[in-house]
């Protein structure tokens, strides 16, 4: 064969070539449809984390929320595994308690469980969690309370021991009181035949012959924890003994009834109204200066009496509602020292000067009907009193003119200025802050209008539109 003949070969091998390569791919993918498919490689199995872990010698799912242990079973490393109990609510220990180290590093570390174990003391049973231990009816002695006092800080939520009818003397029981801080101790012990409690925020000694001065309530109030309120009504002491008491004890409020007229009233009361008992009883000025003792009252009905002086006003300084129609008084300077006073009536009175109201700037409703005080004075205040919201002012002289200057400068306030208009018509018992007022004196609402007091004592009420 010639060069020649070879060259042409071999030009024409390299020219087939691409079509050789593309036979070769075919068919091998043809082969490899009818060869056997080759086996995976083996996946290794994963290695399974515990779904427990042993406490106390048995498994305990990571998912547990409540914990029965026995004390004498308990692992080295317990802090360590409950670590691994996310959702763990409660243990509970049976059996005794865990040393103290471990109950401290417990509580410390797991503030959200609630660990619960039992303790002995003076031979009774109590959970760690207990808010009383009562130890009522059992004697006692000095020693037992001192085992007690000792024992009080094993009770995190402790509130007070119950040693009643102990065999103990007060003496003893209040030192051992003060010896566990916060934790009352409960006892009961007589005063004045009544029987009281350490614990009593208010005790009533009402209608108990004291005839001491109250020298025996005073000898143990150091006893009482809590105590706010001494009730002694009727117990035969003075006003001036009783208020010389109560000022003797700044942390005590020593409470008695004062007499007026044919009234009686506690002097923690917040209301007084004569016609809530006899409408036809006459109270005179005078009287009433008792009621310097009755410091808390808010809403005073003095209405249809004999009154001249309003003196007693300046002991009153909370009062917010005051209704004084149907009375001779004249000056009513005493009224302008009343800082909280919203509410007031005054109709059918003698006054001929208002200008002490204008003092009163949170006064809302102001019943002036009928009174003596010249319509030029009357505007004259009024125009001085813009925190105003009602006005009744019957038959005071005041000018059309007058009246829609008011109105004008005024527009927030409502009047009800009519020449022969009934007191307390025009709606003045149908609004909220009539409500408000009788509510205070816990008095039923009245309806429609008064014209005052019948000859039984009664009070003559109208409905609006027939005067």
């Amino acid at each position: 064969m010639t060069e020649r003949r070879c060259g042409e070969i071999r030009r024409g091998l390299i020219r087939a070539l691409p079509a050789l390569l593309l036979c070769c791919v075919l068919f091998a993918g043809c082969a490899g449809t009818n060869a056997a498919p080759e086996a995976p490689a083996p996946t290794p199995a994963p290695t399974r984390a515990p779904a427990s872990v042993r406490i106390g010698g048995k498994p305990v799912g990571f998912d547990r929320e409540y914990l029965t242990l026995s004390v004498d079973g308990v692992d080295e490393d317990l802090p360590d595994k409950l670590a691994l109990l996310p959702r763990l609510r409660s243990v509970r220990f049976l059996g005794g308690v865990p040393d103290e180290a471990l109950r401290d590093e417990l509580t410390e570390r797991f503030p959200g469980v609630r660990f619960r174990w039992d303790l002995e003391l003076l031979g009774k049973i109590f959970p760690n969690e207990a808010a009383e231990l009562s130890f009522a009816g059992q004697p006692m002695t000095e020693e037992d309370l001192a085992e007690i006092a000792a024992a009080v800080s094993r009770f995190p939520k402790l509130e007070r021991v119950d040693l009643t009818d102990c065999g103990l003397d007060g003496e003893t029981l209040h030192a051992f009181d003060e010896a566990i801080g916060d934790v009352d101790a409960v006892w009961t012990f007589p005063v004045y035949g009544v029987s009281v409690c350490s614990t009593d925020r208010e005790v009533d000694f009402s209608d108990c012959p004291v005839r001491d001065g109250g020298a025996e309530i005073e000898a143990v109030l150091p006893w009482f924890s809590h105590l706010e309120k001494v009730v002694m009504c009727r117990c035969g002491l003075s006003d001036e003994a009783m208020d010389a008491l109560d000022k003797r004890h700044e942390d005590v409020r020593f409470v008695w009834e004062v007499r007026f007229s044919i009234f009686s009233l506690r002097t923690d009361a917040t209301n007084f109204i004569a016609s809530r008992f006899y409408n036809k009883a006459e109270i005179w000025s005078d009287q009433l200066e008792v009621l310097k003792y009755c410091p808390d009252l808010i809403a005073l009905d003095l209405g249809h009496r004999k009154l001249v002086s309003l003196d007693f006003l300046y002991y009153l300084p909370k009062l917010q509602y005051l209704v004084l129609v149907e009375n001779d008084i004249q000056d009513i300077t005493p009224i302008g020292s009343l800082s909280e006073l919203k509410y007031l009536e005054l109709f059918w009175t003698k006054v001929e000067d208002i200008s002490p109201l204008i003092n009163c700037t949170r006064l809302t409703d102001l019943n002036i009907s009928y009174i003596y005080c010249h319509g030029d004075e009357t505007y004259a205040v009024l125009t001085q009193m813009p925190w105003l919201e009602r006005v009744w002012a019957c038959g005071n002289g005041m000018s059309q003119e007058q009246v829609a200057s008011l109105r004008e400068q005024m527009p927030q306030c409502e009047f009800y200025v009519v020449w022969r208009g009934e007191a307390t018509g025009g709606g003045w018992r149908d609004h909220p802050h009539y409500f408000e007022m009788r509510d205070a004196f816990e008095m039923y609402y009245m309806p429609g209008g008064t014209n005052g007091v019948a000859p039984d004592g009664s009070q003559i009420i109208i409905p609006d539109g027939t005067y």
